[in-house]
């Protein structure tokens, strides 16, 4: 997919979360940040950012994208 369309952000926030999983941590933040340059308003994205964040022991980063969520979908 991201052969095709490099700027497809479900596709990029797919790819961070597998490499987080794989705890490629960089890695993932480079694509999850590419993925909200294209979709800001992203709930997975901000999810899967927040998640980058507390994998990278930065709490107030990942506390700032899990607000986001709210923000994005209070439910």
């Amino acid at each position: 997919m991201l052969e095709r369309e490099p700027r497809n952000a479900d596709a990029l926030t797919t790819r961070a979360r597998l490499q987080l999983a794989q705890n490629r941590l960089a890695e993932a933040m480079a694509s999850i940040k590419t993925s909200l340059d294209v979709n800001p308003n992203s709930v997975d994205g901000q999810l899967t950012l927040g998640r980058i964040h507390l994998a990278r022991h930065n709490s107030e980063d990942a506390r700032k994208a899990f607000n986001e969520v709210l923000r994005l979908d209070p439910q």
